[in-house]
């Protein structure tokens, strides 16, 4: 159980490292031609790859579901939320 939760985190947090890293490199940008471009193929990428993970993590590892989803959620909660809340925090 513990390692399917730990498997639903890194299906959530693995894309999103992804996207970052190519999207906001420099030579990412020279590749694709301009910002949205970049992000546009980065959300791609991001995409593929959560698809991918989430096929090994059933197929492969034979994942509880209930832990896989209940922490891969847990996670993109965590992602959406923080922007939110360190904002609030500097605000006032």
């Amino acid at each position: 159980m513990a390692l399917s939760a730990l498997m639903g985190g890194c299906v959530a947090v693995v894309p999103h490292f992804v996207f970052a890293i190519l999207t906001f490199s420099p030579r990412w940008e020279k590749v694709t031609g301009n910002v949205v471009n970049a992000f546009y193929r980065g959300e791609a990428i991001k995409l593929m790859l959560t698809v991918t993970l989430f096929v090994l993590a059933f197929a492969v590892v034979k994942s509880d579901p209930r832990a896989l989803f209940g922490s891969y959620i847990s996670a993109l909660l965590v992602l959406w939320m923080a922007p939110l809340l360190f904002q609030r925090k500097h605000l006032g």
